[in-house]
């Protein structure tokens, strides 16, 4: 029997359709089968016109209110650059209060250096930007901190701070250092950015756990935990229905739906059958599919 090709699409991690740095995902080529995550796909994101105020209100209530640290986990590529970018937007805006903002990861400034230097790669209306403002990643009160010695010594003040520090799901970096000393004073908080997987610290957190164990430790969680979904560098349900409504539905002989939990697939799943997607397949693990 001839062979003959067969067109097989992977989305990888498909971006967001949102006024942030990158530009928005390119239509797909189309494919008779499509491999796409699901994420996010039982859940919408806040609007961007509401993501700089609720920055800014958790800001205030921890750091201005409560006179607390704000702790912001986050991932060293991409997060973290986010992060700084709404921060930095706010300070320009003369809405940030005085506070000192601390980005605590090697990996993160030499990051934020690369998108410095590609700035001319992000989307147009950011671009536009530098005309007035030559750094989009710092303002008054950033520090990049880099030594391991100037880590430690952020845990031992007590004046209200933002320390932005890798990793995002909170298992690993400097941040569970942050955690270990913040997490007993219920005047600090910890703002998630992105998603936390099961079984990771930062689920633990986010689902309401009373202790959490850290380095060893067993640690009383008396701090805030707040969430942000907005930075998530995921689409939303309904940005992946943006991006898979490129295919030809009726030319997609099966749609795999991986990578994400069982209420984000079957949610995504019965989605994409009302929009057309004949047949839409969850795979298990083991299970093995033949393409034709």
């Amino acid at each position: 029997m001839a062979k003959r090709m067969v067109r097989l699409c992977f989305t990888g991690d498909v971006g967001r359709y949102v006024g942030r740095l990158l530009n928005t995902p390119h239509r797909p080529p189309d494919a008779e089968y499509v491999i796409c995550e699901s994420t996010y796909g039982d859940r919408l994101h806040a609007p961007l016109e509401t993501a700089e105020d609720e920055l800014l209100g958790h800001v205030r209530e921890v750091c201005v209110e409560n006179g607390g640290r704000l702790i912001i986990p986050a991932f060293s590529i991409g997060k973290t650059q986010e992060v700084l970018y709404a921060l930095n937007g706010l300070s320009n805006s003369g809405r940030l209060p005085r506070i000192p903002v601390f980005i605590d990861s090697p990996l993160a400034i030499s990051a934020t250096d690369i998108s410095r230097r590609y700035a001319h790669l992000l989307r147009p209306e950011v671009r536009a930007e530098l005309d007035h403002d030559p750094d989009l990643f710092s303002f008054p009160g950033t520090e990049f901190v880099r030594s391991a010695d100037r880590s430690k010594q952020l845990n031992g003040q007590k004046r209200p701070c933002i320390i932005i520090a890798a990793s995002g799901m909170m298992e690993a970096g400097r941040v569970r250092h942050h955690l270990l000393h913040s997490l007993p004073d219920p005047a600090n908080g910890v703002l998630a950015v992105g998603f936390c997987a099961p079984g990771t610290l930062g689920a633990e957190l986010l689902d309401g756990a009373e202790t959490v164990k850290i380095l060893g430790e067993r640690v009383p969680v008396r701090a805030s935990i707040r969430r942000m979904g907005f930075f998530s560098a995921h689409a939303d349900q309904q940005e992946l229905l943006r991006y898979l409504g490129g295919f030809d539905a009726s030319g997609v002989k099966r749609l795999f739906l991986v990578h994400g939990i069982d209420p984000a697939l079957d949610a995504l799943k019965k989605a994409c059958v009302e929009r057309g997607f004949a047949e839409v397949v969850v795979p298990r693990r083991h299970e093995v599919f033949e393409l034709l």
